[in-house]
């Protein structure tokens, strides 16, 4: 997806702003993240030391928007993935706990442990962090 809007950001604005900001050898990536800054900038009052129109403004927005775009054009099931596996393992540690499952037995909780290389012997701490707190 950022492929895309890349591609149409290379015609409309990246060689303009490369100009304007003297990174002539600067990849797409970089563009994206002057982009970033640029709208930032904007509308933080912050002057710059070049010029930009509002068409180019426009354009660095999209930049903004490009994580929306991702969540729209991807499937539904990619989406839900992590939260399904999440919920797999709290399902299968709370089995353990009540005495219903031996953890060893679970074979989505055993897959993230395998990594350690470690034999299971005790149930280990597990931490689960929120990107959302």
């Amino acid at each position: 997806m950022n492929k895309q809007v890349d591609a149409d950001l290379e015609k409309a604005l990246y060689p303009e702003l490369r100009k304007l900001t003297g990174l002539l050898d600067a990849d797409a990536k970089k563009m994206r993240d002057v982009c970033n800054f640029v709208y930032w900038a904007n509308k933080s009052r912050i002057e710059l030391k070049f010029d930009v129109t509002e068409r180019q403004l426009e354009l660095c927005e999209m930049v903004l928007d490009t994580k929306n775009l991702a969540e729209f054009n991807s499937h539904l099931e990619l989406m839900q993935l992590p939260t399904y596996e999440i919920v797999q393992v709290l399902r299968d540690l709370t089995k353990v706990q009540e005495g219903k499952m031996e953890l060893a037995s679970s074979s989505i909780f055993m897959k993230y442990y395998a990594k350690l290389g470690k034999t299971l012997e005790v149930t280990p701490k597990f931490i689960f962090y929120s990107g959302h707190s």
